[in-house]
């Protein structure tokens, strides 16, 4: 049976909408408290698909999750737990709602850094094709 779970935010990103997929993933610590090289990781094999966005509230940095609860293996608990408050969340486009590409002549991207701290873009690609001559 699938309920609604609201997940809550410090900041949400811009991109998030309905019908995008969640994730998470259970993190571990390298490092200690002492160590510069003190962070975070998470394995790619255990990345855990919780559901899909129903709703996004970005007033108060929310979302509504649809989450299936059930419990196919009889174990008593659903197959699929809910992220704790230290895993790492992610989201995924759906593709029905994102195939088509841009169309025009003139694009223009504005890249805004909503943090307080050095934030460092690793990567940004585009696609062009000629569609008229």
């Amino acid at each position: 049976m699938a309920q609604l779970v609201t997940m809550s935010f410090e900041h949400l990103n811009v991109s998030v909408q309905t019908t995008d997929y969640i994730y998470y993933v259970k993190v571990t610590q390298v490092g200690t408290l002492t160590s510069v090289t003190r962070f975070d990781t998470g394995s790619y094999n255990n990345i855990i698909k919780l559901g899909y966005v129903f709703d996004v509230d970005r007033e108060n940095n929310r979302i509504k999750v649809f989450w299936d609860d059930s419990d196919n293996d009889g174990d008593g608990s659903p197959d699929v737990p809910l992220p704790t408050i230290d895993d790492f969340i992610l989201f995924s486009k759906s593709k029905p709602n994102n195939t088509s590409s841009l169309v025009g002549y003139y694009a223009l991207a504005n890249f805004v850094n909503n943090s307080n701290e050095k934030i460092e873009l690793f990567s940004v690609g585009s696609e062009i094709s000629l569609s008229s001559k």
